[in-house]
């Protein structure tokens, strides 16, 4: 499982997190939005983790 999200929206890094997911890369100005570059922030959770109880 992947989230890939605005650097910005803390919200969303907080439910990834809240859900199990971990940082695994902050990409720095990948992304011209609305005029300007923006940074991404993956998260990711290894299947064997989601299967866990």
């Amino acid at each position: 499982m992947v989230a890939q999200l605005d650097a910005r929206n803390t919200a969303s890094a907080r439910l990834a997190t809240a859900v199990g997911m971990r940082p695994e890369a902050h990409m720095r100005q990948d992304w011209w939005n609305k005029g300007e570059w923006t940074d991404t922030l993956v998260f990711g959770m290894p299947a064997e983790d989601r299967d866990a109880p």
